[in-house]
């Protein structure tokens, strides 16, 4: 689904791609013609962008991961845990001792 999703985003914004390209280039054309030219360039613009997102998140996203558990040392937890009720227990002996 994470792969998808970006994928499929590209058909939906496509139409707007197409259209603020075709205003850059042809400031005095009619709604008529912009239209037309969207019809025209739909399928292959929006393929394209579609392909183009691909590689950035299947390999990309896959690579930075793998990347990421090789080289990037994980914290442990439980190490974390132990010395924080290891604190608390002391604050609370300490306390009590001095009562």
């Amino acid at each position: 689904m994470a792969l998808l999703l970006p994928a499929i985003s590209q058909y939906v914004t496509a139409p707007l791609h197409i259209h603020a390209m075709d205003y850059y280039s042809r400031a005095v054309a009619t709604p008529q013609q912009r239209i037309q030219k969207i019809v025209e360039e739909y399928n292959k613009i929006a393929f394209a962008r579609a392909l183009r997102i691909l590689p950035a998140f299947g390999i990309g996203s896959y690579s930075n991961n793998k990347f990421r558990e090789t080289f990037i040392k994980q914290p442990d937890l439980s190490l974390y845990y132990t010395r924080r009720v290891t604190r608390l227990v002391t604050r609370a002996t300490s306390a009590v001792n001095a009562s």
